[in-house]
């Protein structure tokens, strides 16, 4: 719910593991903070360390493909400023890149990004 907050405060814990996954949808903590907006806590995320940006649900998106579907454009800069792959094909029949992605869904600003990274 973005309280980035509290999320600094559980990557305290010892023994976390950041890339702990739903067992019914396989999203990681870093996946549901790209869905929803929530840069700052996927920003704490990454501080932490060890945290695996391009792994991916069961359905076989990574959270750049999120991004991109949603219209998450802090979301896209954060995962790119850290190296994530601007080219990374969707684990899927389609394999739909981050690109196609943002041309789906009609965000223009997040595939400007995405070329300024290419």
């Amino acid at each position: 719910y973005g309280h980035h907050e509290e999320v600094q405060k559980m990557l305290k814990i010892r023994g976390l593991d950041v890339n702990d996954v739903d067992p019914y949808t396989g999203v990681t903590a870093a996946w549901i903070a790209t869905q929803n907006g929530h840069a700052q806590c996927l920003i704490h995320l990454i501080d932490h360390g060890g945290v695996d940006l391009s792994k991916r649900s069961k359905e076989g998106y990574a959270p750049i493909h999120i991004a991109c579907t949603d219209g998450r454009y802090k979301c896209l800069e954060v995962l790119l400023d850290n190296q994530c792959d601007a080219n990374l094909p969707v684990a899927d029949k389609s394999s739909s890149t981050p690109a196609t992605l943002a041309c789906e869904n009609g965000h223009v600003k997040l595939l400007a990004l995405l070329l300024l990274f290419k």
